[in-house]
C-alpha cells in the first residue's frame, strides 16, 4: 500500500550536531531529501558521511539506495515496505545520535590527470590566467590533496573540492 502525504511536508529537526539543522523533505513518492545546511564545506561533509554509515549500519529494510551530494543525502526506498513517516522517524533518531559518532577516516584515491593538448586543454588558460607557466600549474595543481564530495551521474566522475585559489579560474 502506498501512503499518499502532501508535497509540502518537511521537517526541520535540531539535533544534537551544534548549530547543524537538517531539514527532511519527500523526493518524488519514493524517496526522501535530507538537507544538512547550504553551505559546501568539509565539515558538512563529515556529517553526512558519519550519517550514512550509521544509516547502513542500521540496516533499515526497505532502503533501496543512498545518495550523497554537496550538502545533501537522497535515500530511495521502497514505500511498500516501510513508510515514509517510519523512514523520517529512522532518519531523526540516527542523526539524533550522531554526536558521538567517530570521524571517518578517508580513503585516498589517486587519480590520473593529463595536462595540455587535447586531453587538458584549459591548462594554457589556466597558466595564461594566472600569469604562470604550464609547468607551474601542473606542480601547483598536484601538491594539494583533493576530497571528493560525490560521484557524479556520469560513472567515476568525482566532484572534488580544496582548489587552490591560486588555480581558481571564472568559467571561460
Amino acid at each position: 500500500m502506498l501512503e499518499i502525504f502532501p508535497a509540502s511536508i518537511y521537517r526541520k529537526i535540531k539535533g544534537n550536531l551544534g548549530d547543524v539543522m537538517i531539514e527532511i523533505k519527500p523526493l518524488g513518492d519514493t524517496a526522501i531529501r535530507i538537507s544538512f545546511g547550504s553551505e559546501i564545506c568539509e565539515a558538512i561533509h563529515q556529517k553526512i558521511q558519519q550519517f550514512i554509515t550509521k544509516l547502513q549500519a542500521a540496516n533499515i529494510g526497505g532502503i533501496v539506495e543512498c545518495a550523497p551530494a554537496y550538502n545533501t543525502v537522497a535515500i530511495y526506498y521502497r514505500p511498500e515496505i516501510i513508510s515514509y513517516h517510519v523512514l523520517m522517524n529512522q532518519v531523526k533518531k540516527i542523526y539524533n545520535n550522531l554526536y558521538n559518532a567517530a570521524a571517518i577516516q578517508p580513503a585516498v584515491y589517486e587519480i590520473p590527470v593529463y595536462y595540455g593538448g587535447e586531453t587538458g586543454p584549459d591548462l594554457s588558460y589556466i597558466a595564461e590566467y594566472h600569469k604562470l607557466r604550464e609547468d607551474e600549474v601542473i606542480k601547483l595543481h598536484t601538491s594539494y590533496e583533493y576530497l571528493i564530495y560525490m560521484v557524479g551521474f556520469v560513472p567515476g566522475f568525482p566532484y572534488l573540492g580544496g582548489l587552490p585559489e591560486q588555480l581558481a579560474v571564472p568559467p571561460s
